[in-house]
């Protein structure tokens, strides 16, 4: 039952310290490639921040950040003003 909650939480992003610790040792134990297939929406977030991700990288992700979490899309949006990359979702 716990282990049910806790995906239930998580699947809502409401997230514990622990599984920020958890996905940051996941993030920095993979590749960039790897992260961006990840289905952890911290895993995706801290990617989208990393400065590996670059504008060709974005552009290319703009066909599929629709299905991504709204938090993900959020992230990619911020990423993409600073890097002045037209959005369009």
């Amino acid at each position: 039952i716990q282990e049910k909650a806790h995906q239930s939480l998580k699947s809502e992003a409401i997230y514990a310290q622990y599984d920020f610790f958890s996905a940051l040792e996941i993030y920095f134990d993979s590749s960039i490639k790897e992260c961006l297939k990840s289905e952890d929406i911290l895993i995706k977030i801290l990617c989208l921040l990393d400065r590996r991700i670059g504008k060709r990288t974005l552009i290319k992700m703009n066909d599929t950040i629709t299905s991504e979490h709204p938090l993900v899309q959020d992230f990619f949006k911020l990423r993409c003003e600073v890097e002045n990359v037209k959005v369009v979702i």
